[in-house]
């Protein structure tokens, strides 16, 4: 009976195998490492790109809504003031770093009938009762305007009931003209959008929630007015805040707020994973700003977004 010898493999060609695997596995290891870097870099930038449209699209809709409910009329303040001096917006514009903006308007559609007669004989009456039209109510550091045939004004809200009917003024600050049962009323909310030094954008409400944080990274946030100096409905020029001086064709205009037909707004917001091989010395243009990364953020990757806004609510024909 023959016998067969089983031959195994030698110490040298298992050294020979292993040494090949390993290779081979600190090779994959490598590719998977880059491949990783690279998904994570461009995943990180494609969030911010997704965060940053969905946040200025949001700030769009509301700038669009400046002035609503407040231009109707001519809104009569304590002590003489009017309308014409409480801007439906301004912009705080800075030559070097981002820019902010403050809009009034009614935003949340609150509207309705006042349903205690109140004004005229004690202005010291701070507080009225009033009948929504919508489901929504005040909060205090809103705005209320009363309108009826005769007489128009408007005061800042400090104190709301628990049934939200109830809405008080500051002591001393009631309503100046007689105003009956059913005279309508508008909300008016007050909002800035800004930049904190740490790159947070902020929405502000001036209520109890106050500041609200809606994007992170921010590196500038920058507007400009488009101006209508002619009445033609066709922008002439731009500015960079109401007040300011500009020329159009040889002429000078101050710019007031019934010029302003458009906002531009422009965000610049980066990253937030490095990338190793990037040195970003690119000179970013948002509207009269040349914006440049400091030298500690040059290996971020940054998106810039920005569009225009139609203002509906500004021009009060005359």
């Amino acid at each position: 009976m023959a016998l067969f010898k089983k031959k195994g493999f030698s110490l040298i060609e298992l050294i020979i195998v292993v040494g090949i695997g390993s290779i081979l596995l600190a090779s994959l290891a490598s590719v998977f490492v880059s491949q990783s870097k690279t998904y994570s870099k461009f995943s990180d930038i494609g969030e911010t790109e997704n965060a940053a449209r969905a946040v200025l699209d949001y700030m769009a809709r509301e700038i669009r809504m400046a002035g609503a409910g407040l231009l109707d009329k001519d809104y009569k303040f304590r002590g003489g003031v009017s309308s014409s001096s409480f801007l439906p917006f301004s912009t705080i514009n800075s030559s070097t770093g981002p820019d902010a903006i403050r809009i009034r308007g009614n935003f949340q559609g609150v509207f309705g009938v006042i349903s205690t007669t109140v004004g005229g004989t004690d202005i010291n009456d701070e507080s009225i009762r009033v009948n929504y039209r919508e489901k929504a109510s005040f909060s205090a550091g809103n705005f209320i305007t009363i309108s009826d045939r005769d007489n128009s004004e408007i005061r800042i809200i400090t104190n709301v009931s628990s049934d939200k009917r109830t809405i008080s003024f500051a002591n001393g600050n009631g309503l100046d003209y007689p105003h009956k049962n059913g005279v309508i009323f508008n909300g008016i909310q007050e909002l800035r959008y800004y930049v904190a030094p740490n790159g947070t954008l902020y929405r502000n409400n001036f209520e109890a929630n106050g500041n609200q944080p809606i994007l992170e990274n921010v590196e500038s946030l920058q507007f400009q007015l488009g101006v209508d100096v002619d009445n033609d409905g066709i922008v002439d020029g731009n500015a960079n805040f109401i007040g300011e001086t500009i020329n159009i064709n040889g002429i000078n205009y101050t710019v007031t707020v019934n010029m302003i037909k458009q906002i531009h707004i422009w965000l610049l917001v980066r990253g937030s994973v490095q990338d190793e091989t990037l040195n970003d010395t690119s000179t970013y243009r948002l509207g009269d700003l040349n914006y440049q990364p400091p030298t500690t953020f040059r290996k971020y990757r940054r998106v810039i977004y920005n569009t225009t806004v139609t203002l509906r609510n500004l021009r009060r024909e005359s």
